[in-house]
């Protein structure tokens, strides 16, 4: 029976590598075909590209400095969220549950799942003094207990907005094949 499984887990687990492996190096081996010009623009017949595919050229010219790629990520998100999403509508408790509080420090983190959610956590609670000691040694399920660190849906409409227009809010981003592959190894890869 274990066999049977095990055989089951290691095709799976070829099968996702062998398709991060495609997403990985195809658009590398193909662009030389296309005449030195990123996939999507002679995939898709001339410049009909995407915003994306812009921004992710392969053949972007590598003068081009940092600060100019975040612009354009800056500028990117905003018009897909200006697209999407409803001018005038206002935040829900449900909203705010993932923006957690450090008062003492003047921080509002935005948690978002798979992206070292679980370390900042840790680091939340030592600054806080809940811990003592390394906040590498707390558990992943302390780090996650409800109730552990307040989040901005605890507090009344006038403390929220105090505290959205004084603090530090910040979030941290990852690219999205390699969130998808640490959510595999560590939910499904067990």
């Amino acid at each position: 029976m274990w066999r049977r499984c095990w055989r089951q887990r290691v095709l799976a687990a070829a099968c996702l590598g062998a398709a991060l492996l495609l997403l990985c190096a195809a658009p590398r081996t193909l662009s030389p075909v296309f005449g030195n010009r990123a996939l999507g623009s002679s995939w898709l017949g001339g410049e009909r590209r995407s915003p994306l595919q812009k921004l992710y050229d392969l053949d972007q010219d590598p003068r081009s400095t940092l600060a100019e790629v975040h612009r354009q990520r800056r500028d990117l998100l905003s018009s897909a969220c200006s697209r999407h999403t409803r001018r005038q509508r206002l935040l829900q408790p449900e909203d705010l549950r993932h923006v957690l509080v450090d008062d003492a420090h003047g921080l509002l983190y935005c948690y978002v799942p798979k992206v070292a959610c679980t370390n900042w956590k840790r680091v939340l609670l030592a600054l806080s003094g809940q811990t003592r000691g390394d906040p590498r040694a707390i558990p992943a399920h302390e780090a996650h207990a409800p109730g552990r660190l307040p989040s901005l849906a605890d507090f009344s409409p006038a403390e929220i907005n105090r505290r959205l227009r004084a603090y530090l809010a910040f979030l941290f981003v990852r690219e999205p094949f390699e969130r998808l592959a640490s959510a595999y190894r560590n939910k499904l890869a067990r």
